[in-house]
C-alpha cells in the first residue's frame, strides 16, 4: 500500500479554500450588498466552485494517487459529492427538496455536506494508511 503524507489531505490550500467558503457563506447569509454576493444563487455557485477545488486538492486527488477508487470511504465521498450537486441544482433551477426551501437553505446544506466530505476524506486517509 502506498503511503501518503497528511499534507495531501489537509494542506494550506484546502484551509484557504475552507476559509473562503466560510466567508462567502457568512456574507451571503448576513444579507450583505456586495455585488457578487447580492444574489444567493451566485453564492451557491461560488461555494460549489470552491468545493470542487477542495475536492480536487485533498479528496479525489488523494483517492486517485492512492489508487483506492473502490474503497468504501471513497464511495461515501462520491455520494456526498453527488448530494452537493443535487442541492446546488435544486438551488439553481428552483426544485424543492425536503428541508431545503430556497437558495439560502441550499447554501447551508451545501456547506454542511462539504464539511462532511472533508471529515470523510480525513477519515479515509487515516483508515487507509
Amino acid at each position: 500500500m502506498k503511503t501518503m503524507s497528511l499534507s495531501t489531505v489537509i494542506n494550506p490550500t484546502i484551509l484557504i479554500l475552507a476559509a473562503l467558503i466560510a466567508l462567502v457563506t457568512f456574507l451571503a447569509l448576513r444579507g450583505n450588498n456586495l455585488p457578487l454576493l447580492a444574489n444567493p444563487k451566485v453564492s451557491v455557485a461560488i461555494v460549489l466552485v470552491l468545493g470542487f477545488a477542495m475536492c480536487a486538492q485533498g479528496g479525489l486527488g488523494y483517492v486517485g494517487a492512492a489508487g483506492q477508487w473502490t474503497h468504501p470511504l471513497a464511495i461515501v465521498g462520491y455520494i456526498l459529492g453527488a448530494a452537493i450537486l443535487v442541492v446546488a441544482g435544486a438551488a439553481f433551477f428552483g426544485f424543492k427538496l425536503p428541508l431545503i426551501a430556497g437558495p439560502s437553505q441550499a447554501l447551508i446544506a451545501m456547506v454542511a455536506l462539504i464539511g462532511a466530505k472533508v471529515v470523510n476524506s480525513l477519515a479515509h486517509y487515516l483508515v487507509a494508511r
